[in-house]
């Protein structure tokens, strides 16, 4: 079982009105302090060579508070970890908190984002508390990994060069887009003391971001349907080739853990250290479930993912064969 998380609410990843009016929203210093004795991010500092780079993205140039998680989404993911825990449990398995820290059960990846690894450490964060609550165990470490983080991640975006396109999908984006009218939407962010965003509203990705982090600006369904559909709907269209130019990492991840799974059923009797686990946590971006989306060819009527959205790979078994599937989890609001 696989499942992939989109990261909590957070502070946009790019300078967006004062940093004064965002920094109130940032999580208690409690709150922090629990997640970091909840976890344990890798490799850390000092670890040597294979040290991860700093983080990536927009906030690593707008630096702090920008791409930081904000206090509601460290709830929403420490909600959302007790979810995952609680339909781990109920199947049968993962009961002792020792699950989530270093046992070949679960294993926790993240993109090397902020949000994303604050997310990371949040779902944890509810798991184990939700493990020491039913079972009363000890509270372990869990491992958080961030190597090979942007195999999570898309590494093409709509309108780059590569990025896959067909003439009638370039047409169906652009009458969203007239209906969307983005600069109508940026005005609307200026008025509530959002400024920052192009007045063209022409980087999509960027409008989106803020329409998600900044509620109640009214017309930003359409947006966000819009963005949704520019990273889903060529991959949809296009089939594997342009899923694997787009999210070909991730995609084999996913599939090469089904695999690996599938191997160890056919050689019973492998050793524990080669057991492969049997739940993978990814704590990714909207951008990465929308790929997902458009390669698998499901829900393709549905909009920019939720914050704390999943979206979960499971291999089960139908008449002796195996098969997956693949099903949508709501935000934790």
């Amino acid at each position: 079982r696989q499942v992939l998380f989109n990261h909590g609410h957070c502070i946009p990843p790019f300078r967006l009105g004062a940093a004064r009016s965002w920094l109130q929203q940032l999580p208690s210093d409690d709150m922090v302090r629990a997640m970091d004795a909840s976890t344990v991010v890798l490799p850390r500092p000092g670890d040597g060579w294979y040290a991860p780079p700093s983080t990536g993205g927009e906030e690593a140039v707008a630096g702090f508070p920008w791409g930081e998680l904000s206090a509601r989404g460290t709830e929403e993911m420490r909600l959302q970890g007790a979810r995952c825990f609680a339909a781990a449990a109920g199947a049968g398995g993962l009961l002792p908190s020792r699950s989530w820290g270093s046992s070949p059960q679960v294993l926790l990846r993240s993109a090397n984002r902020r949000r994303s690894i604050v997310s990371a450490q949040a779902l944890a964060l509810g798991a184990v508390e939700a493990a020491e609550d039913r079972a009363g165990a000890n509270r372990l470490p869990v491992e958080v990994f961030v190597q090979r983080g942007e195999d999570l991640l898309p590494r093409l975006r709509p309108g780059s060069d590569g990025f896959p396109q067909t003439p009638e999908v370039k047409a169906e984006l652009l009458k969203l887009r007239e209906a969307a009218e983005p600069h109508r939407l940026v005005e609307r962010l200026e008025e509530l003391g959002y400024s920052g965003l192009d007045s063209d509203g022409e980087d999509l990705d960027s409008l989106c971001e803020a329409l998600c982090c900044v509620e109640g600006v009214q017309g930003s369904s359409a947006a966000k349907r819009l963005n949704f559909l520019r990273w889903a709907r060529p991959l949809q269209v296009l089939g594997p080739e342009a899923a694997g130019l787009v999210i070909g990492p991730l995609l084999h991840e996913l599939l090469g853990a089904c695999e690996a799974s599938l191997e160890h059923e056919r050689r019973p009797g492998v050793a524990e250290a080669g057991v492969p686990p049997s739940l993978i946590i990814y704590a990714a971006e909207a951008s990465s479930m929308a790929c997902l989306q458009g390669s698998f060819d499901l829900d393709l009527e549905g909009s920019w993912p939720d914050f704390g959205a999943s979206l979960e790979v499971e291999l089960v078994e139908l008449d002796n064969k195996p098969l997956l599937r693949l099903g949508f989890g709501a935000g934790a609001r």
